[in-house]
């Protein structure tokens, strides 16, 4: 009686949900959680050989991933995504403990995530930058974060999808403006610092730390899950998550190699930085191409987007 009792809440909870995200909304949204200036920036630390890295993560994981999340949510549209299809295959306890864990991610994906803007905030003001290795500051920052991304998912989708929109906008106009403003001009004026050839963009496979950065590629096309957690908020998800997924992963690597070209172009590899890459590219540019001050201005171009993610529904 109690498991109809829980079952009869849980329809009637379900009943209440709204389809509030739209085409344009999921695209975005998927580009929101996949997309990561952080991990572009830290995979561009191995040289130009990262560009070809960048399409073989595209057709080798994301491809396949995105089959079989279009295969899994046609076949469980229920709201809960990943809980819902572990529940099918290997019942209640291993469905528990895989939202358990996707839930505890946030523990460590937040803070550096945020640790990151924070860092990259700080060269707004070319006079704030020392506050880049201030603990305090980082904290203070980090918390604000969290905060704002907390309350704003508990007010609903309606409101949290905004700020995913807002999210996925950013991440595509900031590598345009990297690569139209800053890395386009710097190739024409200076030429690149980097030798983009054959052999330098050729992978070599010969060690661990190319193992380390393969395991990087992958990440940094992860998290085509999360949509499915709201399956049942997503308008004809049936027709929508296939294109919206299709449309999202090309726009995730034409994001990827746009920054590491930009940033290699101006920086060299070993002068690469996976915290401050974005605002130090920014300002050596910009110094080259308008003077110190608006390059300055320009490392805010850095800053990356409100890493909230939709996991408001694991919550």
């Amino acid at each position: 009686m109690t498991g109809q009792t829980i079952s009869a809440q849980a329809r009637a909870e379900k009943s209440k949900l709204k389809k509030v995200i739209g085409p344009r909304d999921l695209m975005l949204f998927y580009v929101a959680c996949v997309a990561s200036m952080r991990v572009a920036t830290l995979s561009t630390e191995n040289g130009p050989s990262v560009l070809v890295l960048w399409v073989l993560g595209f057709l080798l994981f994301y491809v396949p991933q995105a089959f079989t999340t279009v295969e899994l949510t046609s076949r469980y549209p229920e709201e809960g995504g990943i809980y819902i299809w572990v529940q099918r295959a290997f019942g209640d306890f291993h469905a528990f403990i895989t939202a358990w864990f996707y839930w505890a991610t946030l523990v460590v994906y937040f803070p550096a995530a945020l640790i990151f803007s924070a860092s990259n905030a700080a060269f707004i003001i070319p006079q704030w930058s020392h506050l880049a290795a201030r603990p305090g500051y980082l904290m203070a920052f980090s918390l604000v974060g969290i905060t704002i991304a907390v309350v704003v998912n508990v007010l609903g989708l309606d409101v949290a999808k905004r700020l995913h929109n807002a999210s996925g906008y950013l991440n595509l106009v900031v590598p345009v403006l990297m690569v139209v403003g800053l890395g386009l001009l710097t190739w024409v004026n200076y030429g690149s610092t980097t030798e983009f050839s054959l052999s330098t963009m050729t992978p070599t496979f010969g060690g661990f730390s190319d193992v380390i950065l393969l395991a990087a590629i992958a990440y940094a096309f992860a998290g085509l899950e999360s949509a499915s957690v709201l399956s049942e908020e997503v308008q004809d998800p049936r027709r929508n998550v296939p294109r919206a997924l299709a449309k999202s992963g090309l726009m995730v690597l034409g994001i990827y190699i746009l920054i590491s070209w930009t940033i290699l172009t101006v920086l060299p590899a070993d002068q690469v930085s996976g915290l401050t890459g974005l605002p130090d590219t920014a300002r050596v540019a910009g110094t080259r191409l308008v003077g110190a001050t608006t390059g300055g201005v320009l490392g805010s171009l850095g800053a990356p987007h409100a890493p909230v993610l939709a996991t408001h529904r694991q919550l």
